[in-house]
């Protein structure tokens, strides 16, 4: 909305009252959905190809009551498959409200080379972006963060050079990636494989570097936000926990760091593969979990 003013606003000081509106989203090709995702992907709730652009992040409301917070995806909406264009669609209808004519449009093309903005915004820093990923489970943001490491070392423009990229700035950070396997950068795709030994130092470093704040503070915190809400903890020990949940039919982990009662932070990471009962596995490991903080 904030754009669609700002763009009128500029539009109408030049006399411009009707425009021709194409939208580019180029920047990640062709490459942006994980091979065999779609196992995971029940109908396209949890991952949807990664965009330039998207309105709350591509959720849609069409099947359920929308939250009064749009970045609610507690309740799993269904995933737009065109993002790039229903926030084109979407800009449009803002122009139009601030009194600009969309005569064509909006079109998938490219900007004319030479141009300047005629008006701008900004998304919230990568840092706010990343916690809000780690917190909800968000597996579409985890393969844009992917790329974004992949473009940033002009390592490709692909699923594959994704992963490559997030492998190798492990490594180089000398966390032990011994045995893993990313089929994507979420986890979400079968064949993913992650020891708790790559877990437990990369929580390790999170906690000591001091630019991965988002990444050691943005995590779930049971008792108050995201995914692992409900977990481990009811009462005194709220918000001692930050933590990153994984769930999938055959797997249920969880890893963070806990504050300790007594002083001082642990880092911890459990894998439970094929448990028989998914539920009896993700209550042992919040028993497990709580009695961290007292050590």
């Amino acid at each position: 909305g904030t754009l669609a003013q700002r763009t009128a606003e500029a539009l109408k000081q030049r006399g411009i009252t009707q425009v021709d509106l194409l939208y580019d989203d180029s920047l990640f090709g062709q490459d942006r959905t994980p091979a065999g995702v779609t196992e995971n992907n029940a109908e396209h709730r949890y991952y949807t190809a990664i965009s330039t652009m998207a309105v709350d992040g591509g959720r849609t409301w069409t099947d359920m009551v929308k939250p009064a917070n749009p970045d609610d995806s507690s309740q799993y909406p269904v995933l737009s498959q065109q993002p790039a264009l229903d926030a084109a669609t979407t800009f449009a209808k803002r122009l139009a409200d601030n009194g600009i004519t969309v005569m064509s449009g909006p079109t998938a093309g490219a900007a004319p080379s030479g141009t300047s903005a005629l008006a701008s915004v900004s998304s919230a820093p990568l840092n706010e972006v990343m916690a809000f990923m780690l917190r909800h489970s968000d597996n579409t943001l985890a393969q844009l963060f992917g790329r974004l490491t992949a473009l940033k070392r002009q390592a490709g423009n692909s699923i594959k050079t994704d992963t490559q990229a997030v492998a190798d700035t492990l490594a180089k950070q000398g966390i032990d990636t011994s045995g893993l396997q990313m089929a994507d950068c979420s986890g979400l795709t079968p064949g993913s494989k992650v020891s708790v030994t790559t877990l437990i130092e990369m929580q390790e470093r999170n906690l000591t570097a001091g630019i991965a704040t988002a990444a050691a503070e943005g995590l779930s915190i049971p008792g108050l936000v995201g995914t692992a809400r409900n977990r481990i903890v009811t009462g005194p020990d709220n918000g001692l926990f930050r933590v990153k949940t994984g769930s999938l039919d055959a797997v249920t982990s969880l890893a963070g760091n806990v504050s300790r009662v007594k002083g001082g932070v642990l880092s911890f990471a459990v894998i439970v593969n094929d448990p028989e009962n998914q539920w009896s596995a993700i209550e042992a490991i919040n028993v497990m979990a709580a009695k961290l903080a007292k050590l």
